[in-house]
């Protein structure tokens, strides 16, 4: 046998969940793509949407962090976005704000001017705040310099520029608004997490990718090109 190929018998039976390799000696790589493409396959014959838990398509594949193969599954009914398990995240979190994310600055500017509104409008009587998946701090330190309490969370950036106004386990306390700006692409499961905020809070204001129609593939939009980090799913327009 050459180094690298394998024998594969002829005689593989098809199913639904197995797959039938051609006779013949082939290239280690080779098989190991269809291989990974036939899996895929199977998996969204079993996966459900995490939205609204109707069946997913196996719809796109991309390179995450330069080097994992990942596929990503639409929904077929409201078509929310998201990738398989996303076993990456510890490796891609290990850097969080990517070196090329020049908006970063300005993004947190304009939103602390937008919340600042939103919080005087419609939650003038409220006392406390918290900004959930807060970064560095920034945003936090903005809102804070405006006269509102805020406080920071985040499991996965050091808190840079609000340090003294982190709240830690947040569960059982009460606040009268909780932002969520550009996180909730990045979860793995969307609505765990947003049933733990509206259970200290009710209102949450947050921001998301919307998918145009068509919408574009993996590495054809924006965002994902320029973080490089596990964007986990995005919304339909």
């Amino acid at each position: 046998m050459q180094r690298g190929c394998l024998r594969a018998p002829g005689c593989i039976r098809r199913t639904k969940h197995t797959v039938t390799v051609p006779a013949g000696t082939i290239p280690f790589h080779a098989l190991i793509r269809v291989r990974y493409r036939e899996i895929m396959s199977v998996v969204s014959d079993i996966m459900s949407c995490k939205i609204c838990s109707a069946p997913v398509d196996n719809w796109a594949h991309a390179e995450v962090l330069h080097k994992y193969q990942v596929s990503y599954f639409m929904c077929s009914v409201c078509g929310f976005v998201n990738t398989e398990r996303p076993y990456w995240l510890n490796e891609a979190y290990s850097e969080p704000i990517a070196p090329s994310d020049l908006g970063l600055v300005s993004r947190n500017l304009g939103l602390a001017v937008t919340a600042d509104a939103t919080i005087r409008l419609l939650f003038s009587q409220e006392k406390r705040f918290l900004d959930f998946g807060g970064g560095t701090g920034l945003f936090v330190r903005l809102m804070r310099d405006r006269g509102h309490d805020f406080f920071w969370s985040d499991e996965h950036t050091e808190n840079t520029f609000a340090t003294g106004f982190d709240v830690g386990d947040f569960a059982g306390q009460r606040f009268g608004l909780i932002t969520a700006f550009e996180v909730f692409e990045h979860l793995e499961d969307p609505r765990p997490v947003l049933e733990k905020l509206l259970a200290c809070t009710d209102s949450v204001l947050f921001t998301t990718g919307l998918l145009a129609s068509p919408p574009p593939k993996p590495g054809e939009w924006w965002y994902s090109l320029a973080s490089q980090l596990a964007v986990q799913r995005h919304f339909p327009c």
